[in-house]
């Protein structure tokens, strides 16, 4: 799978969508996704708010594996159920097996 479409990710109301900068709307980039107007606004709210995030939960936690591993002199950590987990939600995130 392909990178996904860098954030910023912006919450229009009805989609969540890509912007180069998110102050400004002449550098829309492409939807991410659109928002059902039957669900309610708090669900529509909070999913929103969870997918405009996605994009820096993704580094932050790359980040902090990546941290973790480096120090990780004797090995401990790289096998603890929530590394694994880690890895595995990167990797899901990333689409690769």
């Amino acid at each position: 799978m392909s990178a996904h479409t860098p954030g910023p990710w912006v919450d229009d109301g009805d989609a969540v969508s890509a912007y180069g900068d998110p102050e400004n709307s002449e550098t829309y980039i492409a939807p991410i996704c659109f928002m059902n107007d039957e669900w309610k606004p708090e669900i529509k709210a909070a999913n929103a708010t969870l997918i405009v995030t996605s994009p820096r939960l993704l580094a932050a936690l790359e980040a902090l594996v990546k941290t973790l591993a480096f120090h990780d002199e004797e090995g401990l950590i790289e096998h603890a159920v929530e590394m694994v987990e880690a890895r595995a939600a990167i990797a899901q995130a990333r689409g690769t097996p």
